[in-house]
Formats: structure tokens, sequence, C-alpha cells
């Protein structure tokens, strides 16, 4: 593994880390929007940072890999994380799973795969090619 390998996957993992802390908490209360479905633009804002960061690893993982290839991976690992998220607080006290929080965590993903060629721009211009 390159260092240019290596510090793409830097992000991914601490944000990853990040969300399983965070899901491991009992009681976590964000901020008040005053909105009824405030939980869910949280989770897709959440998801929509961490789609940014499995792009940054897999196009700073492998920068020949073609676009709608590199979507695909973003996507099955955006959306699995936030599957296995959403397990994994089924098993912690005070919190449980939600679809409609999958749901939002998918949209998230999907939503910053519209920035997957300015990510790859940006890395580029880094060097990364």
């Amino acid at each position: 593994m390159s260092t240019r390998q290596f510090l793409a996957l830097i992000p991914v993992v601490v944000l990853s880390i990040a969300i399983f802390v965070a899901s491991s908490l009992p009681a976590l209360s964000p901020p008040s929007l005053g909105i009824e479905w405030q939980d869910k633009v949280f989770h897709a804002i959440a998801y929509f940072v961490y789609g940014l960061c499995v792009q940054v690893a897999v196009l700073g993982y492998k920068p020949s890999i073609s676009m709608s290839h590199a979507w695909i991976y973003v996507v099955l690992i955006g959306v699995l994380f936030g599957i296995s998220d959403e397990v994994h607080q089924a098993y912690v006290p005070s919190r449980m799973a939600e679809v409609a929080d999958a749901v939002a965590d998918a949209i998230g993903v999907l939503l910053s795969t519209t920035l997957l060629g300015a990510t790859r721009r940006f890395l580029f211009r880094l060097g990364w090619r």
C-alpha cells in the first residue's frame, strides 16, 4: 500500500469510528431544529459527509477507477455501513434501529455522489493520479 492509498483511507476510517462511537452512546441528543423528523436530517448530513470520505478512499486508493465503478463502490460501502450502524444500535440500551434512519443514511450517501466528479478533480489537483 502506498502512502497516498493509506492517506486516502484515513478520513473514512476516522469517520467510521466516530459514527460507531456516537451510535454506542445510549443517550445522544442533538440540537433541536424545531422539526419532527430532525434526526433524519442529521442522518442524511452525516452520511453525505461519510459518502464524501468514501469517495476520497475509493478514488485515492485507485485513481484510475471508472466513475461508474466508483459510484457503485461509494453507494455500496456507504449504504451497507449505514445498515450495519442501525443493526449495531439495536443492541445499544436506549437506542433502536429504524429503517427510516437507514433510508436517510442512503439518501445522504446518494446525494454525496453528485460531487463524485468534483472529488476526483480535487484529488487530481493534489497529484493523486
